[in-house]
């Protein structure tokens, strides 16, 4: 799956949790200065630039499908080298890097199985390899709200947080068994992550939810009278 949006719009959206996820998903990895790291899904960047203040932009590479992303993610981590590919087809050889990262992005690989396959293939034998997804099913309450406002608005609508695969340290852990049990297995949820927040944090991470529920909610009406006044 591609993403056909504006690497800036999407940082307005889920840009502020990628960039608070990142520096923590990178501590859970073990990722340290001097290491060779590719981000795969790297979507606008923002754990792309952390990696780059961690270990150095000629230590960084990163990877995805989508151009306005790839070129985001170019700007926003100047040396490092982003290609255009997608996770099932990394372009560089084997036993690449130290670590191979994907935030939030396993969920969105076309074949999961050959993603990850992949991110194995390009780290040397002993490297990391590392996803972290949102909890979908009930964790996430900015998502939860905006599938739950759309259900009630419209019947039998899809529901991403059910439908959508790789949302809990179980899948991901067996994820990782299948493709590669020789590797390091880290698997980590939006749980894992909110256990690391201060209680200050975790005070702004609510109120900001709340209010971004609110927006979804009101977005689903919006485009709901669009489709409406088409009719």
């Amino acid at each position: 799956m591609s993403f056909a949006v504006a690497g800036d719009k999407y940082d307005r959206f889920m840009g502020r949790y990628s960039r608070e996820l990142a520096p923590k998903f990178a501590d859970f990895a073990g990722v340290n200065s001097g290491m060779s790291v590719v981000d795969v899904g790297c979507g606008p960047g923002a754990l792309t630039a952390c990696l780059v203040g961690r270990t150095g932009a000629e230590n960084v590479a990163a990877a995805d499908p989508s151009e306005p992303f790839v070129a985001a993610a170019t700007e926003r981590a100047p040396g490092a080298d982003v290609r255009l590919a997608a996770a099932e087809d990394l372009p560089w050889e084997d036993d690449r890097f130290d670590a191979a990262l994907s935030q939030l992005a396993v969920n969105f690989m076309r074949d999961a199985d050959a993603g990850v396959t992949e991110m194995r293939r390009v780290v040397r034998p002993g490297g990391v390899v590392a996803a972290c997804t949102w909890s979908l099913a009930a964790d996430m309450q900015m998502l939860r709200s905006f599938w739950d406002a759309a259900g009630r608005l419209e019947s039998g609508t899809p529901d991403e947080g059910s439908a959508m695969r790789y949302r809990s340290v179980e899948e991901l852990d067996e994820l990782w068994r299948r493709v590669g049990p020789s590797y390091e297995r880290i698997a980590t949820s939006w749980n894992a992550f909110l256990d690391t927040l201060t209680d200050e944090q975790l005070e702004v991470a609510d109120t900001v939810l709340r209010q971004a529920s609110e927006l979804n909610a009101l977005e689903i009406r919006r485009l709901r009278g669009s489709d409406d006044a088409d009719r």
